[in-house]
């Protein structure tokens, strides 16, 4: 506990450091023009970790909305929008997760396993029907077909047609 104190306490006198000197060098230097890198990069081109750490470096030194847009080179609301995130939830990161959480719980993955299990006839869109007549969220016929993947099993395909024999 006592170590993972000193290591906030390390990365946080780094990061006033960084700022400090972010803001010493934003005060005594001339402003540069980013026109010409403005216009080589496209419309939905992503905000890059740097870019957006001294977006909020610069809001730590007091600078507006509109002196960080033309010091960065970006649109202000894009501006506003991260400075936003860093203050409710002191990341910069786009996302909080890398996956979505899932729409079925353990249990109900047993469930759909075990369904499969003891009647190869089913189809998935017959078991996600049956679970989302248990529980009180839907499930896709995909997502049944995931969840036996997961577990080693394939899903059973529904009979279009009569065999010809």
């Amino acid at each position: 506990m006592e170590r993972h104190l000193k290591v906030l306490i390390k990365a946080w006198r780094f990061r006033r450091f960084q700022v400090q000197r972010l803001c010493f060098s934003t005060r005594f230097f001339k402003k540069q023009s980013v026109t010409s890198r403005r216009k080589q990069r496209s419309a939905f081109d992503q905000v890059y970790e740097f870019d957006r750490m001294r977006i909020v470096a610069y809001q730590d030194c007091g600078l507006s909305f509109r002196e960080i847009r033309s010091r960065v080179g970006r649109n202000q609301t894009t501006v506003m929008r991260i400075c936003d995130r860093w203050m409710k939830k002191g990341t910069t990161d786009r996302r909080d997760q890398s996956h979505p959480p899932q729409c079925t719980t353990s249990r109900e993955d047993r469930q759909i396993v075990r369904r499969e299990v003891t009647d190869r006839s089913v189809t998935p869109r017959t078991v996600a029907q049956h679970i989302e007549s248990v529980t009180p969220h839907s499930v896709s016929g995909r997502t049944i077909r995931h969840r036996l993947q997961q577990s080693g099993l394939s899903a059973s395909h529904p009979l279009l047609g009569l065999t010809l024999t």
